[in-house]
């Protein structure tokens, strides 16, 4: 559905519409879940103001929806203003015009700030003799309610400020939820009998705003603002002062904020949009503000917003479409996965067929239901997508379907082997757990990244898990020449060859033996951090959740359960620490020595980004085996580029996309395999 402005004829329907789309902001905001997408809100809130602005109907009105988060008794010392919005590059080409006309400036002399549009809930943070005193919600602008205790904690609000200041001062930003959080929240949220949250923004929202919690939920929160600036100061200059007393700013993200003329905004918007699939958190548009506070001072503001900023919104990341059906899948432990195929729609910059619906106690909660029959009208539901993070089903659109659809009905067995089922947690599983799925496991486990194990492919690891011999990966150790020639045309060739590959897996450093046991959330950078954090198997096994929480990517969401997996493991990790698989320390090889002539501190507090096949040095080495070296030098290997990262290395620095562009943009440095040898091995 999409609301056009022309359709509103009469104050009735303006005051109609004003009043549906506060029924769905004031749904959304307070947590409980989203009846409208993105695009069909946007389009309201466009239709509201073209007709508020042609007919000189209440602005009011229309800032009670645009706001969203209703009053307050807290009246803030400056005004909280919104942002208009334009959805494309010529509406923001025009605001360029305007600012350049009145203030007297030339377009491409203009000094602008650029910093991602974030995806929360306005905030305002009050300091007293430099201590937290008060925070408070946007409201209506200019009163809001005072969330302090449900706030205070989120990451980004110091307590104290350590300047040592003795005056009054309000910073202003905006409270959000990372991806991490999100998940981490609705573990929480499901473990205390509550519904999971729809989408980070409604969770910060509905935490922000929460009434008698028992228990905290993790938030970040970013600064984009100060209420007593000092005379003259440039907002980027604001922003790095309020970096260095502790708070969170867009230079986190995206490094320096500036950029002269319209071109240079242009591009670094592209940028912001391009990558904030590997932004930490979710990020539905760019800030373009005036850098100079002049040049402000020259605009002034309106009541509404500010004429020296907009926001350049990205397409909407929720969107309509219809529910074809719900698969279920068996994981290699064991575990069930849900997933809704929908009717194909075009959701935040990609094409989605397919989304996570969790678990049956979610799809009964979202009230999903199925087609009766192939030519039934579906169910209209609401896709959200932002970044890399898997598509969700957030909400169904409409309620005239019921004679249509049927609700749907989870399986009373395992869809794979048609065991019982565990039914009892949040994931459901097959209670043979890995033995389920144990040739998919092996298959895992002898891939490149894990043990390396050339020519066991399918059918071998098949004929082997058929005869008894291969039931684990402990057992993968175990097979000699006698086992192997047992598979069906399997000569003593190929037969020799497995065995050798074997041999060499023994020596395999123990990120390798981690990954390969297919642990959730163990993946092979995850791995290694696990190595580095305990250095051997035994002291991984005798970790518990409190210090497995502690290495580094994990945290208190992931650390518990993958203790479980590994006190499940325990008969496996018996026998391979009885082979002494695990214990080798020795670093991988750099193809010009040996580890022993490596300086294994040479990449000491450097964070390195690998992307693209490797050349020099490094020609033949995969990914894996190159972010395992960084490691073995003492650095630290990061899967994406950001403003921290110490350089990229690539064989591809002219590419122009991805990764190295983003650094480019950054002012990352990029360093080629050769120069890396040079330099580092």
């Amino acid at each position: 559905m999409v609301i056009k402005s022309n359709s509103i004829t009469t104050y009735k329907e303006f005051t109609e519409l004003a009043d549906t789309l506060r029924e769905s902001a004031a749904l959304y905001y307070s947590g409980e879940g989203q009846k409208m997408d993105d695009a069909t809100y946007d389009s309201g809130i466009i239709s509201l103001r073209e007709a508020s602005d042609k007919n000189g109907w209440s602005d009011e009105l229309l800032e009670s929806v645009a706001g969203g988060q209703g009053e307050g008794d807290i009246e803030h010392t400056m005004p909280l203003l919104s942002l208009d919005n334009v959805f494309d590059n010529e509406g923001l080409e025009a605001f360029f015009a305007r600012v350049a006309k009145k203030a007297g400036v030339k377009e491409a002399n203009i000094i602008w700030a650029v910093e991602p549009k974030y995806d929360g809930m306005a905030l305002s943070v009050q300091y007293v003799n430099g201590k937290l005193n008060r925070i408070v919600t946007r409201g209506d602008g200019y009163r809001g309610k005072d969330v302090t205790e449900n706030a205070k904690d989120a990451s980004g609000i110091p307590l104290v400020l350590p300047d040592g200041r003795t005056d009054t001062i309000t910073v202003i930003g905006e409270v959000v939820m990372t991806h991490e959080g999100f998940d981490a929240a609705n573990i929480i949220r499901v473990k205390h009998n509550e519904r999971p949250f729809a989408n980070p923004r409604n969770a910060v929202a509905g935490s922000v705003m929460s009434k008698n919690r028992n228990y905290k939920i993790p938030m970040s929160f970013f600064c984009y603002g100060l209420s007593s600036a000092p005379e003259g100061e440039t907002h980027s200059s604001t922003m790095a002062r309020l970096d260095s007393l502790g708070f969170l700013t867009a230079s986190d993200i995206v490094g320096n904020l500036t950029a002269v003329g319209t071109a240079e905004v242009l591009a670094k918007i592209t940028n912001i949009e391009e990558n904030r699939a590997n932004f930490e958190m979710d990020t539905d548009g760019a800030v373009v503000k005036a850098n100079d506070p002049e040049v402000r001072k020259t605009m002034g503001e309106g009541s509404r917003a500010p004429h020296w900023a907009i926001a350049r919104k990205f397409a909407p990341d929720t969107r309509q479409t219809s529910l074809i059906n719900i698969a279920v899948e068996v994981g290699r432990t064991g575990n069930l996965s849900f997933t809704a195929q929908l009717e194909p729609v075009f959701v935040g910059g990609t094409t989605i067929t397919f989304a996570s619906v969790h678990n049956p106690s979610v799809i009964a909660e979202k009230g999903l239901r199925l087609p009766k029959t192939s030519s039934s009208a579906p169910q209209q539901v609401i896709v959200r997508r932002a970044g890399e993070v898997i598509p969700q089903i957030v909400g169904y659109a409409n309620e005239d379907n019921l004679e249509t659809t049927i609700p749907f009905v989870p399986p009373t067995q395992c869809p794979r082997c048609c065991s019982d089922l565990d039914t009892s947690g949040l994931i459901w599983r097959c209670l043979r757990g890995r033995e389920c799925g144990i040739e998919e496991g092996l298959r895992y486990a002898v891939s490149r990244d894990c043990l390396d194990i050339d020519g066991m492919g399918l059918e071998i690891v098949h004929s082997l898990v058929e005869s008894g011999y291969l039931n684990n990966v402990a057992d993968i150790f175990e097979l000699d020449m006698q086992k192997l020639l047992t598979v069906e045309r399997l000569g003593d060739k190929n037969a020799a060859k497995i065995l050798d590959g074997i041999e060499k897996a023994k020596m395999l450093p123990l990120p390798r033996i981690i990954t390969s046991l297919g642990i959730k959330g163990t993946g092979r950078s995850m791995s290694r951090n696990i190595a580095k954090q305990f250095g051997s198997l035994e002291a991984i096994r005798s970790a518990n959740s409190s210090e497995m929480c502690q290495v580094e990517g994990i945290g208190y969401v992931k650390g518990p359960s993958i203790v479980e997996e590994l006190i499940e493991l325990a008969p496996i990790l018996d026998k391979l620490q009885s082979l002494g698989i695990g214990s080798a320390g020795t670093p991988p090889e750099a193809s010009q020595g040996s580890s022993e002539s490596l300086n294994t501190s040479s990449l000491a507090g450097l964070t390195v980004c690998v992307t693209g096949a490797m050349t020099g040095p490094l020609a033949g080495k995969s990914r894996n085996e190159v972010n395992e070296l960084i490691e073995s030098l003492g650095g630290r290997a990061s899967s994406s580029v950001s403003a921290k990262t110490s350089f990229l290395l690539t064989a591809d620095s002219e590419s122009g996309t991805g990764k190295s562009k983003k650094a480019a943009d950054l002012g990352v440095e990029i360093v080629s395999p050769e120069e890396f040898g040079k330099r580092y091995l």
